[in-house]
């Protein structure tokens, strides 16, 4: 697996990360830049490495209302508990189109009631993607409008 990554990203300065034992970079918290946004995009890298996982509770203590996961994103996984106390996220829209290559987190406990996933037409997107069954996923899909 190559992990390295070439240039910077943007929005790499809302975000704290951590070096995994694979060398990736995890998403770990919010900056104090991060925690003021109201919509994020998930970096691509970081310190010439890729971003590859949300940590449990990473978005915790910010105003984050909208959540970006890009088509070129190298995210591979949504650590469970990854949105929890982000109290203010209502949308997490995932454009990367390979959903068997995104591991989910097991539930989406501890999310606003009013929180939903917005995932690309004709993706695998669904109640138990990539041989894992979502709690409580099925009434959180929607479809994004091509």
């Amino acid at each position: 697996l190559d992990i390295s990554f070439s240039g910077t990203d943007a929005n790499e300065k809302y975000f704290e990360f951590a070096l995994r034992e694979n060398g990736a970079y995890t998403i770990v918290g919010l900056s104090d830049a991060g925690k003021a946004e109201k919509t994020l995009t998930v970096p691509l890298g970081y310190n010439g490495r890729r971003v590859t996982a949300i940590a449990q509770s990473a978005l915790s203590g910010g105003a984050v209302e909208k959540l970006i996961i890009t088509e070129d994103t190298n995210l591979r996984m949504l650590e469970n508990g990854a949105f929890k106390d982000a109290s203010e996220l209502r949308e997490l829209r995932i454009y990367f189109r390979e959903a068997e290559e995104l591991m989910p987190p097991a539930d989406f406990f501890g999310t606003r009631d009013d929180f939903r996933i917005y995932v690309p037409r004709d993706t695998d997107y669904n109640v138990d993607y990539n041989g894992v069954e979502v709690l409580g996923i099925g009434e959180l899909l929607k479809f994004m409008e091509d």
